[in-house]
């Protein structure tokens, strides 16, 4: 099983410092590391939306009258 951490860290002497509370977190000692640069005119890193980002309109729908055939009808 994988699983992603993920961090910004300095390379110094060409080694990548792994922060503390991230250090415990890694059972293995074969990692795969994708860097990506930062610069001053980076954009900031957004989340992506989660589940609970999204909430669910509540609409009292019981009092609506549907009527099927002027759902169906053509104009």
């Amino acid at each position: 099983m994988s699983s992603v951490i993920e961090f910004q860290s300095v390379i110094r002497d060409g080694v990548i410092p792994i922060p503390k509370e991230y250090a415990g977190k890694i059972q293995s000692s074969a990692i795969q590391v994708a860097i990506t640069e930062i610069t001053a005119n980076s954009p900031k890193k957004v989340k992506p939306f989660t589940f609970e980002d999204f909430s669910a309109i509540a609409i009292d729908t019981r009092s609506w009258k549907f009527d099927r055939e002027e759902a169906n009808e053509r104009r």
